[in-house]
């Protein structure tokens, strides 16, 4: 026997009384009638907080508010709007004729696959709409997944035994005889663990020595998914057949000498092993207690910051060249090194602050500055961010004492630090503000582990020049210190060539130390998990090497690499065979500087700044004809959060008392300085 169905004209007041009363028990149950009244609110504003109490006292509040819904003319159809919009599909169905049921959301969201981290809670929405509501019954493969009964499947814990192709099917029973029940099949989707870039679990040694003739074995073991692949170089030359975690030579001999490391790589990204210099003893064995031992580090850590735009001083020619230079030697020492450059001050705290997360107990801890400086009863740097000479303060740099606070409360074994910068005093007439400036005392607890050089002396200028690739310093310091000798003995050999130059009368440099041990920056490294783990995180890279442009069938080969293959604050993207195209680029953030160079036919993109944002970079390329100027295709890069972003170096910590007190005393000294013109 057919139910029976009111007009779509009907008035609400003249429902059937059967209807009305399985209408009032459904709106009744779990208090739905108060989602009913507050979409006719919404629309026509018809009920104030007192009638819904009042609704609420009845015995049967929905009848009372079908009453007054009634009583204002309303219609059948304008109250199955409603339902639908509450979606109240029970109520709904006693006032419709039977509606098959139609999908409104695939699984998936449409898409034929998805991912889900491994351990992460797996979550597919089907939703669909019909009168009578449909049911939903989900099958993984062509198996029926018994406790998922509702439009959302939810699967804990998802693992590998968990991936498959899933399908919603969406069920109706309808009251007819004739009709009988509709079974609606979704879009399948394939859910897989989501893609992880490799972490390294072990890896070769710093230093090792073998005897000649003997078989060596390096191993490098990762965990990632996809299952990662493994290439093994030796001094930066790749070796063809070597593509397992395991790297053999038999009868090892001289030839085989060098720096070796394993580079493994999956669809999400690549990291470094540490490089591991293998030596060959030729001679016959010696003993070996009669030999001094050499010391040794758990981890070897640098962290370079080179400064040369600044907002209010003038720009330097060679801090990003000197951080390079550092940065390549201390790599092949087997440090690791976060270079960074043209920082504001809370991005140097911050970047202090990340480089002391990195440093276990023992490790040997090489901080290197370049840029602008000066001298205050401590020494200073000053960051891009800082006033101009006639204003900026103390408080506007980062002091010498408080990086080495930071750095000794992690312990270190070694603590190598070189400020490379001017420590001229302040003139009292033309920076007046300083000298008033209450100083911010660091105390730090003092051990035999310090080494402090500043590449000039008290009151004097560190000098760059214009032609010259590197500072006066560091065109010393890169010829030793890579030499496998004593830091002291290298350092004394700097200082020494600089006396004999013919710069030796103007720029001094001065060392202080509280050591007593041999350290050589070439020590070997015992390897910390966790460092090694945080410090990957920061060379995360997209995996990228191939671009497609629409419109057009044409590829490019891309390389991604930090700038310069050093800075991990700034980006360099490599476009090749682009002779014959011009390129337009369009970053979303603002944040982000672009700088754009053609060298023949690759074009080479550079995005700074890096550590300004915490949002993914997105990148379009817009390719346009040289000739015509016509655009002719487009390619947008998904490059997500690589090198320092992983870092957060855009934080801002909430200002402390001494903050609030140094603003105070800022302000104070500000109003005492006499007018400039008077």
């Amino acid at each position: 026997m057919s139910r029976k169905i009111p007009h779509h004209d009907e008035y609400v007041l003249n429902l059937d009384p059967e209807i009305n009363l399985k209408l009032t028990a459904v709106l009744d149950d779990n208090d739905s009638w108060m989602l009913v009244a507050g979409a006719f609110n919404n629309r026509n504003g018809l009920f104030s907080g007192n009638d819904l109490k009042t609704f609420r006292r009845k015995p049967s509040p929905s009848q009372v508010l079908l009453y007054e819904i009634g009583s204002k003319l309303c219609t059948v159809e304008v109250l199955c709007e409603v339902l639908r919009e509450c979606q109240l599909y029970e109520a709904l169905a006693l006032l419709k004729e039977p509606e098959r049921a139609v999908i409104t959301r695939q699984p998936g969201d449409g898409d034929e696959i998805a991912y889900c981290a491994a351990g992460s809670c797996l979550q597919l929405e089907c939703e669909a709409f019909g009168v009578p509501p449909p049911t939903y019954v989900w099958y993984k493969e062509n198996e029926e997944l018994v406790d998922q009964r509702s439009n959302v499947l939810q699967i804990k814990d998802f693992s590998f035994e968990h991936e498959g192709e899933y399908t919603c099917y969406i069920c109706q029973e309808f009251d007819e005889e004739e009709d009988g029940s509709y079974v609606l099949e979704s879009n399948t989707v394939e859910v897989k663990i989501l893609p992880t870039p490799p972490i390294i679990h072990e890896q070769p040694l710093s230093n090792v020595a073998y005897r000649e003739g003997d078989v060596i074995t390096l191993t490098c073991i990762a965990s990632a998914y996809p299952d990662p692949e493994y290439e093994w170089w030796k001094n930066n030359e790749f070796l063809e057949e070597e593509n397992t975690d395991t790297l053999t030579i038999e009868k090892i001999s001289a030839c085989d000498e060098g720096y070796y490391r394993c580079f493994v790589k999956n669809e999400r990204g690549g990291v470094w092993s540490r490089s591991c210099r293998v030596a060959v003893i030729h001679s016959a064995p010696v003993d070996e207690t009669s030999q001094l031992p050499r010391l040794r580090a758990t981890e070897k850590v640098a962290l370079l910051i080179g400064n040369d735009l600044y907002n209010e001083l003038t720009p330097l020619h060679t801090p990003r060249n000197d951080v390079v230079t550092i940065a390549n030697i201390l790599k092949d020492a087997e440090f690791k090194v976060i270079a960074l450059h043209n920082l504001t001050l809370q991005e140097m705290r911050n970047a202090v602050s990340l480089f002391c997360k990195l440093l276990p107990d023992g490790a040997y801890a090489f901080f290197y500055f370049a840029g602008h400086g000066f001298n205050f009863q401590d020494g200073f740097m000053l960051p891009v961010d800082a006033p101009g000479p006639k204003e900026y303060r103390r408080c506007n740099s980062l002091s010498v004492s408080e990086v080495i606070k930071n750095v000794m409360e992690k312990n270190p074994r070694l603590f190598l630090m070189l400020l490379d910068s001017c420590l001229k005093v302040p003139d009292r007439k033309e920076n007046p503000c300083i000298h008033e400036e209450l100083p911010h005392v660091f105390n730090y607890t003092a051990y035999r582990n310090l080494i402090y050089e500043s590449t000039t002396t008290f009151n004097m200028a560190a000098y760059e020049k214009s032609k010259e690739k590197n500072s006066i310093y560091v065109s010393h310091l890169k010829n030793h210190l890579a030499k496998d000798i004593p830091v002291l003995k290298m350092l004394d050999i700097v200082r020494r060539e600089i006396a004999a130059s013919e710069e030796g009368h103007l720029q001094i440099p001065f060392a202080c130390l509280n050591i007593v041990d041999d350290f050589h920056l070439t020590d070997e490294v015992i390897g910390c998990r966790e460092t090694e783990t945080e410090y990957q995180k920061l060379m995360t890279l997209p995996a990228l090497r191939r671009i497609k442009f629409e419109n057009i069938e044409w590829e490019s080969v891309v390389k991604i690499q930090p700038h310069r293959n050093c800075f991990l604050n700034s980006l360099d993207i490599l476009i090749n065979h682009m002779a014959n195209w011009k390129v337009v680029f369009r970053l979303q953030d603002e944040k982000l500087k672009l700088e754009v160079i053609r060298e023949r036919d690759v074009v080479v993109l550079s995005i700074h700044d890096l550590q300004k944002t915490k949002m993914p970079i997105v990148l379009s390329a817009i390719l346009k004809d040289c000739r015509t100027g016509k655009e002719v295709g487009s390619y947008t890069f998904d490059l997500k959060q690589p090198l320092i972003m992983q870092g957060d170096l855009w934080f801002t910590p909430p200002p402390t008392l001494n903050d609030s007190l140094a603003n105070q005393e800022q302000q104070t000294i500000q109003c005492n300085i006499p007018n400039r013109e008077n």
